[in-house]
């Protein structure tokens, strides 16, 4: 089993000790994860930092895919919050700071706000969710030092009552065609359920689908845990969803290259 999103408290939104969280994949019968604590630039909410202290986070991670190699393989791995503009340039100096094995490419911002605390009955909700994808694909656009897109469908957590999806889909193929032909991928996220989607996977099925139908092969499990009980959080249920797509394999990383586990 493996697992590809982690955070601890290194990440300004987790309380979790690392070490706890590396010993409970173990416990878990984890084989290989990939601790990916939250480094997000010019973050608008000041609340909260996640300005990672990257100095000490790699160090760490060195240290600790030594101290427990022959119980588990840790790779080396961040979560970047891409923005557009000025902070796209900070995002792509950070991304190559450190010889990372695995970087995930996540939008938790929207036009300089913030998903969580964005207001979003200023204008109608169709219209922030094309918004959302069409931001998406021109950061891609230019964006490339990253592993998989992280939880594709994030907006579905805050945006309230989901609108249909009828009329993004185009862009949406457009943007997984772009990760294709760039050699990326996307993960599949499970934490959906604690974010009260019910049974509603990050990203859709009907995107995961459309990924699957357009030769996407590169996708990664991520539990998203900040906490240890949500390591591996509905493994087997989401490999079975994934094996019933079509999917085969999961994707591991070392020095932001792709191998494969069967599932």
């Amino acid at each position: 089993m493996v697992d590809y999103h982690m955070h601890t408290d290194f990440s300004g939104d987790s309380t979790a000790n690392p070490d706890s969280m590396i010993l409970t994949s173990i416990q878990k019968g984890a084989d290989e994860i990939c601790i990916t604590d939250h480094c997000d630039p010019c973050y608008p909410d000041t609340s909260v930092s996640f300005d990672l202290k990257r100095d000490d986070y790699f160090d760490f991670l060195e240290k600790a895919a030594h101290k427990y190699k022959n119980k588990i393989k840790i790779k080396k791995g961040m979560e970047l919050g891409l923005q557009d503009g000025d902070v796209l340039d900070i995002c792509n100096e950070v991304a190559r700071e450190y010889p990372y094995d695995f970087i995930i490419a996540s939008f938790h911002c929207l036009d300089g706000e913030d998903l969580y605390l964005k207001d979003y009955d200023k204008v109608p909700r169709e219209e922030t969710l094309h918004r959302f994808y069409e931001a998406n694909y021109e950061i891609l656009s230019k964006f490339k030092h990253y592993c998989i897109v992280g939880h594709l469908s994030i907006i579905d957590r805050y945006i309230g009552e989901i609108p249909p999806y009828d009329d993004v889909y185009p862009l949406i193929e457009e943007i997984l065609k772009l990760i294709i032909s760039d050699g990326k991928g996307i993960e599949i996220n499970t934490s959906a359920k604690r974010y009260g989607l019910g049974d509603r996977t990050t990203p859709t099925i009907p995107i995961l689908k459309l990924y699957k139908k357009l030769g996407g092969e590169i996708i990664t499990f991520g539990s998203d845990a900040h906490r240890e009980e949500d390591i591996l959080y509905d493994y087997d249920v989401t490999c079975e969803l994934l094996r019933s797509i079509g999917f085969r394999y999961l994707a591991t990383f070392k020095n932001m290259k792709p191998s494969f586990v069967k599932i």
